[in-house]
């Protein structure tokens, strides 16, 4: 086989591995995303060096759930053409850069926010960078208003929108 036609089925597998559903387990310490540098632009599997523990009983699925309910209606396909944001989670090409410049290197790109699983690996990274200590409110307020966004008035309704999914999902 040549090596474009290895790269066409691997890129293939990839492809429908994803369209099955089948995606690399989370954990606190890792980054979920896929290895397949090459031909999608992203690393494999790579030690989260923002492994802090969080100072409260968190449940990230929920959380991720609700932010995602609140800024896309939970559609991976959500686009927001005024502010450029791509994906279930509105991730704007601002944050992206943030998280290559935590991570050091070009690790993600915008157009990888349509994939919920690179959305969910983006979201994480963001808030256990700049959610210390964290809470659902933190993290709800700094993903709506960057990384002092906590502090921001104008990201309180946001938030109450998020608190109301959350106070549901009980």
């Amino acid at each position: 086989m040549t090596p474009s036609i290895i790269a066409l089925t691997m890129a293939a597998v990839f492809v429908i591995g994803l369209w099955l559903g089948s995606t690399l387990p989370w954990s606190k310490s890792k980054v979920a995303v896929q290895d397949c540098t090459e031909y999608f632009g992203f690393d494999g599997v790579a030690e989260d060096p923002i492994s802090e523990p969080w100072t409260e009983p968190f449940d990230m699925n929920r959380l991720w759930n609700a932010i995602c309910e609140v800024e896309s209606g939970g559609n991976p396909n959500a686009h927001n053409r005024k502010e450029n944001a791509l994906g279930i989670a509105q991730i704007r090409p601002i944050l992206v850069d943030d998280c290559n410049r935590i991570a050091g290197r070009k690790r993600w790109a915008h157009a990888q926010a349509r994939s919920p699983s690179r959305s969910r690996a983006m979201f994480e990274y963001y808030l256990k960078h700049y959610c210390k200590p964290l809470s659902y409110e933190r993290a709800a307020r700094n993903w709506n208003g960057g990384p002092n966004g906590h502090l921001k008035e104008a990201t309180k309704k946001y938030w109450d929108r998020v608190k109301r999914i959350l106070d549901n999902q009980k």
